[in-house]
């Protein structure tokens, strides 16, 4: 049976971030493995059409912002393709197309074979913008160099926050090439080279990630939207607050963490 693949973007304004982020996609050759190419608009208007039919989108969008949660449902929802890469308007593909190509499709085989439910595809080396993850990560596991003091004291928090630590686990392919060789929690998985493990011990992110559409809005975003969480980022469920629970971590299935394809980079103004 023949599998289809969406590329999926959400872009609430931000166009400076967005046209360079499509005009690479295009130029890496990455947009000719989908089937499907498409960019939800909250606050849709002209020029966001504009930008989606220039680089050969389609698009849909919401009159009213619809916040995180809101969109990336909407976005989710307006694609038909089996398997989907989810993006937001502010990330970059900066890997050759050779390498691009082969980490999308070992991406698409992790999930349509089920091998883990969701693929992570921030790039290990160069995360970009707003990655504090690996900072909280070294207060734990302190880099070689680290001096006693700082060793000393991540041993203490090791012993204290054991839970802190095991869900800091999913961050070592960020700071080691060879984090399977680090914790027994982490699997090298052979041919693709990606990182598999526990929900447990890797926090979902919002940023980059390919997995079965059906998976990501029958069970992600229902959760999501029947969690009972009162943190709100501009008065909206942001799905990084309602999926970092006691629920995602007790899931009985792989993630992975690739390479990776893509860094997080914000360009001029953003409109917010």
């Amino acid at each position: 049976m023949t599998t289809s693949r969406g590329l999926g973007i959400l872009s609430w304004k931000g166009y400076d971030s967005l046209r360079p982020m499509l005009a690479r996609l295009i130029e890496s050759g990455v947009t000719e493995h989908f089937n499907e190419r498409f960019i939800f608009f909250p606050e849709i208007d002209d020029e966001g059409r504009e930008i989606a039919t220039e680089h050969g989108f389609t698009c849909d969008g919401s009159p009213t912002n619809l916040g995180i949660f809101g969109g990336f449902q909407a976005l989710g929802r307006g694609m038909s393709s089996d398997t989907i890469l989810l993006l937001e308007n502010d990330l970059r593909m900066i890997e050759p197309s050779h390498e691009a190509e082969r980490q999308l499709n070992a991406a698409f085989d992790v999930v349509e074979t089920d091998t883990a439910k969701v693929v992570f595809l921030r790039h290990t080396k160069q995360p970009g913008d707003d990655f504090a993850t690996l900072e909280k990560y070294r207060k734990f596991f302190p880099a070689d160099d680290a001096n006693a003091s700082a060793r000393l004291f991540a041993m203490a928090l090791r012993a204290f926050r054991p839970d802190k630590r095991a869900r800091l686990i999913g961050t070592a392919p960020y700071a080691s090439d060879q984090p399977e060789h680090l914790f027994p929690e982490i699997e090298r998985h052979d041919p693709s080279g990606f990182w598999l493990m526990s929900p447990f011990n890797k926090a979902w992110t919002n940023q980059s990630f390919v997995t079965r559409r059906d998976f990501f809005l029958d069970t992600l975003m229902d959760h999501v939207e029947r969690a009972d969480t009162t943190r709100r980022v501009n008065g909206f469920k942001n799905i990084e607050i309602e999926l970092n629970s006691r629920w995602w971590r007790e899931q009985p299935w792989k993630i992975a963490i690739a390479p990776g394809l893509f860094t997080h980079q914000r360009e001029g103004d953003r409109g917010y």
